[in-house]
């Protein structure tokens, strides 16, 4: 696990409620199974290239963009 950034969103209209969040990212791996909850619906396993083809949100697709820009 090592630190990638910190973003803050504002009352972004890319969530379902109207919050202040500081978003801590962290580079990490994993093994096992995604395990859907009320957070996440679909999900893709996909070289990270990739995934910028994908509509992510604008916080999302910064830490991808970070990601690529250290490997």
């Amino acid at each position: 696990v090592r630190f990638a950034l910190v973003q803050e969103a504002i009352f972004s209209q890319e969530f379902h409620k109207p919050t202040h969040m500081l978003l801590l990212n962290y580079f990490a791996e994993a093994e096992g199974v995604v395990r859907p909850n009320e957070e996440i619906l679909e999900w893709a396993w996909v070289k990270a290239e990739e995934g910028l083809s994908f509509p992510l949100n604008t916080f999302t697709r910064k830490l991808l963009e970070r990601y690529l820009e250290e490997v």
